[in-house]
């Protein structure tokens, strides 16, 4: 993944800048080629994961 020094806040900044580009570009797509539940499920789930894993 990188060379991270504040993990928790660079995955949650790296997932709205993610989201960013995906809502800039969406529009360019057919309905069919969309990700949009895809996109939010792994970003939901990354913002989920990642905490509990890094207490751990």
């Amino acid at each position: 993944m990188g060379n991270f020094k504040d993990i928790e806040i660079e995955f949650v900044q790296r997932t709205l800048n993610l989201i960013s580009q995906y809502e800039s570009s969406v529009h360019k797509l057919k309905l069919e080629e969309q990700y949009n539940y895809t996109l939010l499920i792994n970003c939901l789930l990354g913002l989920i994961v990642l905490p509990k894993e890094k207490s751990l």
